[in-house]
């Protein structure tokens, strides 16, 4: 599980920074280097969570049980 700051940031500041990653991600989408741009910015941990998050929605749309979905994914039913 990576580690995040017990300090917050505003919230403004936090959506200025979101705002920023998905302008990231529009450019590199419309240069063609997404895949390098994410390769570069993800840590092997990250890109593993995040594509489970991904599957996890892409399973749920399509009405397959939780308790399915967390065996598939090697997840507790809680997390999904």
């Amino acid at each position: 599980m990576p580690h995040i700051s017990k300090r917050r940031l505003e919230k403004q500041h936090t959506q200025d920074l979101f705002l920023e990653i998905v302008s990231v991600f529009e450019r590199a989408g419309r240069r063609g280097e997404l895949r390098q741009v994410l390769s570069q910015l993800l840590t092997s941990t990250e890109k593993i969570m995040l594509a489970k998050r991904l599957a996890v929605v892409a399973m749920l749309f399509q009405d397959i049980p939780i308790h399915d979905i967390a065996a598939s994914l090697h997840m507790s039913p809680s997390t999904v």
